[in-house]
């Protein structure tokens, strides 16, 4: 089972993830599918708090245009329209 840490997107999504600053190492971002399971499996209510509405960007840029990724609502199960990787009100949960 994949372990999670959640972050505010305050830099890139990947660094957030990467850059060392917890205490283990070897987290990733997610990819969109990992994201879908984690609703799949409970996240809401668990990994996010009842009554929040977030979402969360994965590590799947969109194939037609790189500069975007996907983000997912672990509220909804929603995979959301893709969105600019230089936008930073979507959240980030790192997994291991």
């Amino acid at each position: 089972m994949a372990r999670w840490m959640r972050k505010r997107a305050t830099s890139t999504a990947p660094a957030l993830c990467s850059n060392g600053d917890h205490a283990e190492s070897g987290w990733t971002l997610p990819n969109q599918k990992q994201l879908i399971q984690a609703y799949i499996d409970g996240a809401y209510g668990n990994l996010v708090a009842t009554g929040t509405t977030r979402n969360y960007w994965s590590a799947t840029t969109l194939s037609s245009l790189t500069t975007f990724a996907w983000r997912t609502s672990l509220t909804t199960g929603d995979t959301k329209t893709p969105n600019s990787k230089v936008n930073g009100n979507f959240f980030v949960l790192c997994v291991r």
